[in-house]
Formats: C-alpha cells, structure tokens, sequence
C-alpha cells in the first residue's frame, strides 16, 4: 500500500509495510532533481534514517533489479 501527494515544491510518496514488521518508507521528489528516503526509526527514540540521491540514482537502483551481474549505464533519452 502507499499514498501519493502533491505539494508545490515537491511529489511526497509513502511506502507502508502492510506486515506492520518494517516502519513507512518515505520519498520526497524535490524540484531540484534530488529525492530524498527517510523513514521513522521507532526502535531507537524516535529518530529518521534519512538518504538523499539524485533522481537519476533512483532510475539506476530500478534498472539494476531487472539485469544481471555487472557495470551498466541508463542513458538518458533526448526529447524527439
């Protein structure tokens, strides 16, 4: 399950483990291109592990679940 939202700077995606065994994963599409992950660390006083890419990273980390072992390079497509 996950909501989407839309604010004027940025898409807020969050991810929520139906199981209840992991916290919601939260992405924030900022305007800049970055995307940022957080999410709440109930375990430890209620802290957030927060990692932050440029959205060509997040392409990069999806390509990669469908190849096999090796290096490989997105290319960006032009506007045709």
């Amino acid at each position: 399950m996950f909501t989407v939202e839309f604010y004027s700077d940025h898409v807020k995606i969050v991810s929520i483990d139906e199981t209840g065994e992991h916290d919601d994963v939260n992405v924030y599409f900022e305007e800049d291109g970055s995307v940022i992950l957080s999410q709440p660390n109930m375990d430890y006083e209620e802290t957030e592990d927060v990692i932050i890419v440029k959205y060509q990273q997040l392409l990069d980390i999806l390509a990669a679940l469908h190849q096999t072992e090796g290096t490989f390079q997105n290319r960006k497509r032009g506007k045709n």
